[in-house]
C-alpha cells in the first residue's frame, strides 16, 4: 500500500508486438501476491503504450461487477479537476477513491455533487 514495499515477484517483462495486446490478470504479472492484496502496480517501458486497467470484483449480493480503473503516470501532474463521472454507494455498491501522491505529502479537495451539479452537503 506504501508503493515501496515489494509485494511480489515480476514473471518478467511483458513483449508486445506493434500494435500488439495482453490481457491477464495480474496475478499472471506477479507472482506470490497474498489474498485479498491492495497495492500499487508499476508498469514501466523504453516504448510509449497505452494500458487499461479493469477492476472486478463480486458485491454483496453476489453480482459480479466490472469497472474500469484510471491509470496514472506519476511522473506527471495530475489534471485539475479530475473529474470521477460516476460514484456509488447503498444497494450493495460501494465508491473506493485511491489518491496517489509520489513526491511526498499532498492534500486533495473532495467535492461531491448531485446529478445537476449542485454541490451535495456530504462530508468525505
Amino acid at each position: 500500500m506504501d508503493g515501496v514495499t515489494a509485494a511480489g515477484t515480476s514473471n518478467g517483462p511483458v513483449l508486445l508486438s506493434t500494435s500488439g495486446y495482453e490481457a491477464a490478470f495480474v496475478d499472471e504479472f506477479v507472482s506470490g501476491l497474498p489474498e485479498g492484496f491492495t497495492g500499487v502496480l508499476d508498469v514501466t517501458s523504453a516504448s510509449p503504450f497505452a494500458a487499461l486497467t479493469i477492476r472486478m470484483l463480486m458485491e454483496s449480493g453476489g453480482d459480479f461487477v466490472m469497472t474500469t480503473f484510471p491509470v496514472t503516470d506519476v511522473n506527471k501532474t495530475a489534471p485539475s479537476p479530475v473529474v470521477f463521472p460516476r460514484i456509488a454507494d447503498g444497494d450493495g455498491y460501494t465508491t473506493e477513491f485511491i489518491l496517489l501522491s509520489p513526491g511526498g505529502a499532498a492534500s486533495a479537495t473532495l467535492r461531491i455533487c448531485n446529478q445537476n451539479g449542485t454541490l451535495m452537503g456530504i462530508e468525505p
